[in-house]
């Protein structure tokens, strides 16, 4: 399976972006508002596998079947 890995400046924003919302939000909304990024990535990910394998692998008829979490 493909993976992603964030760079250090990508870290250091969402970290940023956390604190941002727990200074004008709270707690629970900048929690919610982090992992939201974390599952459009999951998402994003899970659609770029499913693009390539149709690239790949449609002269074989194989359908395109996304990643369990």
């Amino acid at each position: 399976m493909v993976s992603y890995r964030l760079a250090p400046e990508a870290k250091a924003d969402l970290e940023r972006i956390w604190f941002y919302g727990l200074e004008n939000w709270g707690l629970e909304a900048a929690d919610k508002y982090y992992a939201a990024f974390f599952t459009i990535l999951n998402s994003l990910q899970s659609n770029l596998i499913c693009t390539l394998q149709l690239i790949f692998v449609k002269a074989t008829g194989a359908a395109c079947v996304a990643p369990k979490a």
